[in-house]
């Protein structure tokens, strides 16, 4: 699986995968997916690997059979289970949310061509961080896998900090942080425009950015009305 090391937001990802071993005109599929880092962080997720579940050496399985197995639980009236452990499960979170729209693609099941290649490709949205694309291959008798990283970012990154909500009436900042990592020096025109009840006192600033360094902007907003409710489902 061949993935280009960067791309830009809001282009498309091409994954070209070619599958080893296979017989002249032997039929094999794959999957293929392109998971946020950050997301895949929060439970150390690994990707997945059909070789070490297939062939790998297995530990001896150890189970323990006895009546204390079967009591019923008093208060709920189901079976009772004997649990052992500590707060190991605590720590299962290796990172901190991402804080911009989850980016999780999957192609769906792809049937390869005669010579074992298939080309995928993913529409990539504004998005900026790292993908981890995960490829899975299988026919009757082999399994295979690959992954790679994928860097997504425009020549300059521009991050926004917002305040969780207003109140008719508030006051607040809108902060830009940006981040000149591939553009070159020089100044920066910074456009805003909202929708909804929100004012926006200025819309419009210069701001000088040196290559490989950051600067920050930050620009007055109001409420001036009551605005869409969030809705939640339980």
């Amino acid at each position: 699986m061949d993935v280009p090391a960067l791309i830009r937001p809001n282009t498309k990802l091409r994954v070209p995968v070619k599958l080893a071993n296979l017989a002249p005109g032997e039929q094999a599929q794959l999957v293929v997916s392109a998971v946020d880092v950050g997301i895949l962080n929060l439970t150390g997720y690994e990707p997945p690997d059909p070789d070490a579940f297939y062939l790998g050496q297995r530990k001896l399985a150890a189970e323990v059979r006895d009546l204390y197995g079967q009591l019923i639980d008093g208060m709920q009236g189901a079976r009772g289970q004997i649990r052992t452990g500590g707060d190991a499960s605590a720590g299962t979170l290796q990172g901190s949310p991402p804080s911009g729209p989850p980016l999780a693609l999957y192609s769906g099941i792809v049937t390869v061509d005669e010579d074992g290649a298939a080309e995928i490709e993913f529409d990539v949205p504004a998005f900026t961080g790292t993908a981890r694309v995960m490829a899975v291959a299988w026919n009757k008798t082999q399994v295979g896998h690959g992954t790679g990283d994928v860097v997504v970012r425009d020549p300059v990154v521009v991050t926004t900090t917002l305040p969780r909500f207003l109140a008719m009436g508030d006051r607040s900042t809108l902060r830009l942080d940006l981040d000149n990592v591939e553009g070159a020096s020089g100044d920066y025109t910074i456009a805003l425009a909202a929708t909804g009840p929100i004012a926006l006192p200025e819309t419009e600033r210069v701001l000088g950015i040196d290559a490989k360094t950051r600067n920050a902007a930050a620009f007055p907003i109001a409420a001036q009305g009551v605005g869409e409710r969030a809705s939640t489902s339980r």
